[in-house]
């Protein structure tokens, strides 16, 4: 959203200014078309250098404000890159703020609306007033989400956008005359005939007509000894042996899920699933993101599917969500529910790839 610095100075001070009542704000009370996708600001590169082998790099640079207190929470922004061209792209999110602490975050998406990457919210000292991240290979057009981290956030920021570009290495046309093609080995006028003792696949004639098998000539290449015993290494699966097959081993032990949170981990089928509890929920594009607290060690995964539980453990309506993104000790996802709904719930992961025991 382009605004004078002065406009800018009054948006941030309205955020601080309804700081305190923030969680009664609407993040989008205020913003103008660029708060959503389809309203995204056009960004336009211009050449800035071109290598000595004809690669060209292009640079923009696009000013605004976010504030969550004010109601302008997000700013989108479009960039267009040089058609039939791909590339190395690099964003870097600059800002400032009234105060320390203040904290802005962006995402970055496709043509065709695939997150592609993001430089997400952290609070620390050390990345505090820059973020940036760097794309490879990208081409077509890419859209960038800029907001306000957290409740309470705001700030002017500028960001600057460089795509350099890859020449992609190409051959001359395709000239059949210099191909070097051997002649085929020569063969003999009549194949001899498969002997039974000497079955090779590689031979035309025992593929057509393989030979008879007994224990005195079994091979295990020969599809008749099939159905033949190997005298030495005799297979208690092959009937022909007449070897009594050792009993299948006992069903696996269904994981126990009303134990709530504990698991059974001596149980191998509980390995697909982990227990985890509701840390922090907000609302993101629309849905409310949650933070799942997990065990120290889980073996939680992007993709994970899960079920937030009520105060009996039973599956909320609404609540089920697929793992976003996954760390030492939390995972996130998004749920259909409001935040109050879901704050400190028990949570049931499971991994849907797993093969698991039935329950009983």
């Amino acid at each position: 959203m382009r605004t004078t610095p002065w406009l800018a100075i009054a948006a941030v001070a309205l955020g601080l200014t309804l700081g305190a009542c923030a969680a009664n704000v609407d993040q989008a009370a205020h913003s103008g078309k660029d708060g959503r996708y389809n309203g995204a600001r056009a960004i336009a590169l211009e050449p800035v250098h071109t290598s000595a082998i004809g690669e060209v790099s292009y640079e923009a640079v696009d000013r605004g404000v976010v504030t969550y207190p004010g109601g302008d929470r997000v700013d989108w922004k479009r960039v267009d890159l040089p058609a039939d061209k791909h590339g190395n792209l690099e964003i870097e999110l600059s800002w400032s703020a009234p105060r320390d602490g203040l904290d802005l975050s962006f995402d970055v998406y496709n043509q065709w609306g695939r997150k592609l990457d993001g430089a997400r919210p952290r609070h620390q000292r050390r990345d505090r007033g820059k973020k940036s991240i760097s794309l490879t290979p990208v081409k077509g057009t890419v859209f960038v989400e800029v907001y306000a981290s957290s409740r309470g956030d705001a700030g002017t920021y500028k960001l600057a956008v460089r795509f350099d570009e890859i020449l992609e290495e190409t051959t001359g046309p395709f000239d059949p005359t210099q191909l070097e093609v051997p002649d085929p080995p020569p063969l003999a006028a009549v194949p001899p005939p498969c002997e039974a003792g000497h079955f090779d696949p590689a031979e035309l004639e025992c593929l057509r007509q393989p030979p008879a098998c007994t224990t005195a000539t079994y091979d295990a290449r020969n599809p008749n000894c099939a159905s033949v015993c190997n005298p030495q290494q005799p297979d208690p699966a092959n009937p022909a042996c007449g070897i009594e097959a050792p009993p299948p081993p006992p069903p696996p032990t269904p994981c126990d899920l009303t134990r709530l949170p504990a698991l059974d981990r001596k149980n191998a089928s509980c390995d697909a699933y982990e227990f985890g509890k509701v840390t922090n929920a907000q609302v993101v594009a629309g849905q409310t993101e949650i933070t799942i607290g997990v065990p120290t060690g889980h073996k939680v995964a992007h993709g994970w599917i899960g079920h937030v539980l009520d105060s009996r453990g039973k599956p909320i309506v609404g609540g089920d969500f697929e793992v976003r993104t996954t760390r030492s000790r939390s995972v996130t996802a998004r749920v259909k529910l409001k935040t109050d709904t879901v704050q400190g719930q028990q949570v049931l992961l499971e991994d849907p790839t797993a093969v698991v025991a039935p329950a009983p």
